[in-house]
């Protein structure tokens, strides 16, 4: 009888443990990608520009459809948040390159990008262990694919909030093919692009995508699987202005 009470609450103990080691979904606050068919675009909300008196110098006015005209390289930060079940990973990669392209009006514009995924740093003191892994085949196997690329089809006005939960603050939406690990999926997500009116232009996304969809298939230890959900944050800038 004492080893079954002990035994009862060793296990409660592991329980309570496990409970309180696991990490958030860093997905389940942010918008997910979604197929284009999915997306209605008389559903989407119109995009308005900001009250100039609400505006700050440091924070620029959301674009309401006129945007700077011309080609222009793209700087900024492209990272990915994985987690599993007892912690998050934050993985910036250093070497990519971006292209903002547009006639003056948001159906006229387009955005794409080349990541280097050999270029991953890891945040947050993981590890160099860590690091090396992402870039074996149990992840982005980065000898066989060491890049992966964006390249938008269409920039649309407004957000369709039935297709995208979480995407408040979002002012266009961004379609396009995204290829990475030997996939090419066509995905659309919302985008906050905003222009402080001098010609300077930024475009910040957050949104969630299934690995699995790219055969990014590796499970992780038995009792600390890897999420399928991975997070994928794109905040770059482009100075147009002479």
């Amino acid at each position: 009888m004492k080893h079954r009470i002990l035994g009862a609450i060793l296990f409660s103990l592991a329980s309570t443990a496990s409970l309180v080691a696991c990490a958030p979904n860093p997905a389940d606050d942010v918008p997910a990608a979604v197929d284009p068919s999915a997306v209605d675009p008389a559903a989407q909300a119109s995009t308005e520009a900001a009250p100039v008196e609400a505006a700050t110098e440091a924070m620029p006015v959301p674009a309401a459809g006129a945007m700077p005209a011309g080609e222009f390289p793209l700087t900024g930060a492209v990272r990915f948040y994985a987690s599993k079940v007892t912690k998050n990973h934050i993985v910036e990669f250093k070497t990519w390159e971006g292209t903002y392209m547009s006639d003056g009006t948001a159906a006229g514009t387009t955005l794409n990008f080349t990541v280097d995924l050999a270029s991953l740093e890891v945040d947050q003191g993981q590890g160099e262990m860590l690091q090396k892994h992402l870039q074996t085949p149990d992840f982005f196997d980065v000898a066989t694919y060491p890049k992966a690329t964006f390249v938008s089809k269409s920039v649309t006005d407004g957000v369709d909030a039935t297709a995208f939960a979480n995407a408040e603050g979002a002012t266009h939406t961004v379609t396009g093919t995204f290829d990475i690990h030997g996939v090419q999926k066509e995905i659309s997500f919302p985008v906050t692009i905003s222009d402080d009116g001098a010609g300077n232009v930024t475009a910040k996304a957050k949104f969630a995508v299934n690995r699995q969809d790219f055969k990014l298939a590796y499970p992780g230890k038995p009792d600390d699987l890897v999420r399928d959900e991975v997070v994928i944050e794109v905040d770059a800038s482009m100075v147009a202005a002479g």
